[in-house]
């Protein structure tokens, strides 16, 4: 980031007084795909910063049951954060932005 080598970044979950880093299952490697619902999408091989993709996705992130990160769209659907050995969560958070 800003010309400094970056090897990834970190998202945490906040509500009111906590704050709690997103984690994946303990059994995920460094470098394993997370996808929402399944969706196996191809990834882009370098984001554009101009499109701003995160900035347009994170208002709708959220956690819910079980502290499950997740995707509201525009119709109250909900995508969960997931990867193959099982969901991305943030502690027992309900409720919180994802940043």
């Amino acid at each position: 980031m800003r010309g400094i080598l970056s090897c990834g970044m970190v998202m945490c979950a906040t509500l009111g007084d906590k704050l709690i880093p997103i984690a994946p299952p303990s059994n995920a490697v460094p470098g394993t795909r997370v996808i929402f619902n399944n969706e196996n999408g191809t990834p882009d091989d370098v984001l554009n910063p101009k499109k701003k993709v995160f900035e347009s996705i994170q208002p709708r992130l959220t956690s819910i049951s079980g502290g499950i990160v997740a995707y509201r769209d525009g119709d109250d659907k909900v995508y969960e954060l997931s990867c193959k050995e099982g969901k991305v969560t943030c502690g027992d958070l309900i409720g919180a932005k994802i940043s």
